[in-house]
């Protein structure tokens, strides 16, 4: 899988040509049909760089189905751009070629001429074909094992396709990221950057780009073994694909089908995936697909002559033979390898040569087998050897030559501008120092009554931020002093369990004496286990009272929490309760309905479980105060009510507290969360509570937080945490 998707990469270029190029492509992406109405357009093309671009376009459509004739049509296009001085041609045209010649396999020779494409563009200050540059040279690295440089160069590229808003492009780039990290096996990588290009590719509304990520990460899930996935990625891919209708691509995820199918050891629906795209490709003359699907065939019949049909679900093969079954894997690879042969492609043909020669071993014919062993290394080397490895370094060191010349000539023009403001300054230095002088003089003077001032302020200064401390511990002191009544009221429950559950087993004690006097063993040991479920029951309560308690200390602790896996339903929950009886407690007249709506599939978030406690208790009492205010005025029809609700929106746990109070007047809003403000009378809040929520949601755990009011219908909190 990993071989072929490279294929499929060369096809999603096709969406990312360079400049006024696109528009050329945008109407049809099928390749011969394409180059077809092209060339018939030619003769109608007057304008010179219109004619250009033309033949870029038809270079471009024939690169996969005649590689050979498609370099043709790219030299014209350079030979004209030379002739017309037309610069930006002639980059084009090198950058087409550089495409060429990674798609024959010959990757220094892409790598060269993405370098000289690159050295006009960068001359021109054109950013997209700097970019595509870039990209470029990215997949040559890649196809050499260079991952590193890959990675480098395409972060290079990317950086400049978000400056310029080219969403498509950045997609296609996270994707090419992917694909270097999937080669290296870091599979969580991979899946981090093709999330990334499914993000743009949807922002552009991309299918095509959508339906290649989902395939790439089908192929991650199908190298951890996570076979779900993998089937439910691709078969979503395969899905996309055909409700656009795009051939070219459908035959291209058949035969990625083939290959995740062949490789669960499902043969028999492999063949089906392989002989659809073969149908596809043979159709529209894609050549790459071809060879390609029938590779993945003759890697079956290998598999099936080296395990033994009957290994596997091959009903229609169980008795077929060994000799037949290699015969068979010989033909496919031998058609692989004659259009492997035809379109220049040294990677297949490499990876063909090798397993006609694993073939031809098993079948006896040991000449055969070393002649095309020999071939394999012959097309290894010619891709690898040491001889390109040197034209890579030296390439390299010519780049790195380049830049060193543009920063030397910067440097010139800096030091002659900073000669000439030399000579600039030294004329009114004379005026400069006497000014100096007087100012010096005045400042002097100054100095000691600022220095004065400055250790007046920073005493001030010091004094102010001890007082926020200790007013901010004073607000927090007081929260916990509105939980003592709820939490005595909570604590009460479990303690009362405690202790008549420790009552009955007194009893059943005293009965289980009298039944052992009484020689009743069974009987006796029923009230054992009795009282062996009531101590599991003390130990419970007992267990539930300890954490009320640690929660109160944790909540009065002046010192910063540590972040722990805490369920924040059950944290809504707890302070809800703890609020609606801390303010019973201290009005008996208090009444108020409260409500919860929590989503079970949140599971645990990672916050600090004492803080977002404050925060809750903090919008719950607002909530509860001002529901009470309204009641003392609205009449017996009105009923207080306070709810809480909580809910997963994607990567983030969103929290809302919502009451039917008074609102928030208007102007106001926009001041709830500064420090001291509060709208409640003098001596009923310190205006900190809010202010505190703000900083612990948004400082702290690097989330939001809001209110959405009505004015005499009520207000809602809503805050939200990263999952």
């Amino acid at each position: 899988m990993k071989t072929f998707k490279y294929c499929l990469l060369l096809f999603i270029e096709l969406i990312c040509i360079s400049g006024s190029l696109q528009t050329v492509f945008s109407q049809s992406l099928q390749g011969q049909p394409l180059a077809d109405s092209l060339i018939n357009e030619l003769s109608k093309t007057k304008n010179d760089t219109v004619y250009i671009k033309t033949l870029l376009g038809i270079s471009r459509a024939l690169l996969e189905n005649d590689p050979s004739v498609s370099l043709k049509y790219a030299d014209s296009a350079m030979q004209l751009s030379q002739q017309h001085n037309w610069r930006k041609g002639v980059a084009l045209s090198y950058l087409y070629k550089a495409r060429y010649y990674r798609t024959t396999s010959d990757y220094v020779a892409g790598l060269e001429y993405a370098s000289k494409s690159f050295t006009i563009f960068d001359s021109l200050k054109w950013k997209r074909g700097v970019a595509d540059c870039y990209s470029e040279t990215a997949n040559n690295y890649e196809r050499l094992g260079n991952y590193s440089k890959a990675v480098e160069n395409n972060f290079k590229a990317i950086s400049i396709y978000e400056e310029l808003g080219i969403d498509l492009n950045v997609g296609l780039i996270y994707n090419n990221i992917g694909n270097n990290y999937f080669n290296i096996n870091n599979y969580s990588k991979a899946l981090e950057n093709y999330n990334k290009s499914l993000v743009y590719f949807t922002k552009s509304n991309n299918k095509f780009g959508i339906a290649s990520a989902l395939d790439n990460m089908s192929s991650v899930y199908q190298e951890q073994g996570i076979t779900e996935k993998v089937n439910e990625y691709n078969l979503r891919a395969i899905k996309l694909f055909e409700e656009i209708n795009d051939k070219p691509a459908l035959g291209r995820i058949y035969n990625n089908r083939g290959n995740i199918l062949a490789e669960q050891k499902n043969f028999d629906s492999a063949l089906i995936y392989y002989k659809k795209a073969i149908s596809i490709a043979e159709n529209l003359d894609i050549k790459s697909t071809t060879a390609n699907s029938y590779y993945g065939i003759g890697d079956i019949y290998l598999n099936l002559a080296k395990n033994g049909p009957a290994n596997y679900i091959m009903p229609a093969m169980l008795n077929t033979g060994k000799e037949a079954l290699l015969n068979n894997a010989y033909n496919y690879y031998s058609k692989c390898l004659a259009l492997s042969k035809e379109i220049g492609d040294l990677s297949l043909l490499m990876t063909c040569t090798k397993s006609l020669s694993q073939t031809e071993t098993l079948r006896g014919n040991y000449k055969s087998a070393l002649d095309f062993y020999t071939k394999s290394t012959i097309y290894k080397d010619s891709i690898f050897n040491d001889e390109n490895k040197t034209k890579i370094a030296t390439l390299e060191n010519e780049r790195l030559a380049e830049v060193k010349n543009k920063e030397i000539q910067l440097l010139n023009k800096e030091n002659a501008l900073q000669a000439a403001e030399a000579k600039r300054i030294y004329s009114i230095l004379g005026i400069i120092v006497l000014a100096v002088i007087i100012i010096a003089l005045l400042q002097y003077r100054s100095s000691k009554h600022k220095q004065k001032a400055k250790n007046n302020i920073e005493k001030a200064y010091t004094e102010l931020k001890s007082t926020q401390a200790q007013l901010i511990q004073s607000e927090k002191m007081a929260s916990l002093g509105e939980l003592t009544a709820g939490i005595a009221h909570e604590i009460q429950n479990p303690l009362n369990f405690v202790n008549n559950f420790s009552e009955v087993n007194s009893e059943l004690i005293d009965e289980m004496n009298s039944e052992l006097d009484e020689g009743d063993i069974n009987e006796a040991k029923i009230i054992s286990n009795n009282i062996k479920q009531n101590l599991e029951k003390i130990n419970h309560h007992g267990k539930r009272a300890d954490a009320i308690v640690k929660g109160m200390l944790q909540h009065s602790q002046s010192n910063k929490g540590h972040k722990e896996l805490t369920d924040i339903n059950v944290l809504c929950d707890e302070y809800l309760r703890l609020s609606y009886h801390g303010l019973r407690a201290k009005d008996k007249n208090f009444n108020a309905d409260f409500t919860t709506d929590f989503d079970n599939s949140i599971g645990k978030i990672n916050v600090v479980p004492q803080d977002i406690g404050r925060v809750l208790l903090n919008l719950i009492n607002n909530a509860f105060y001002t529901t009470n205010e309204k009641k003392k005025t609205a009449g017996d029809s009105y009923k207080p009510l306070v709810s809480i609700k909580t809910k997963r929106i994607n990567d983030k746990v969103e929290v809302k507290v919502t009451d039917n109070g008074n609102g928030i007047p208007l102007k106001i809003v926009d001041k709830i969360f500064q420090p001291f403000f509060t709208t409640k009378p003098a001596g009923e809040g310190t205006g900190l509570g809010l202010s505190l929520s703000y900083d612990i949601i948004t400082k702290e755990h690097y989330g939001t937080i809001k209110v959405e009011s009505k004015e005499g219908e009520g207000s809602q909190f809503i805050f939200q945490l990263p999952k």
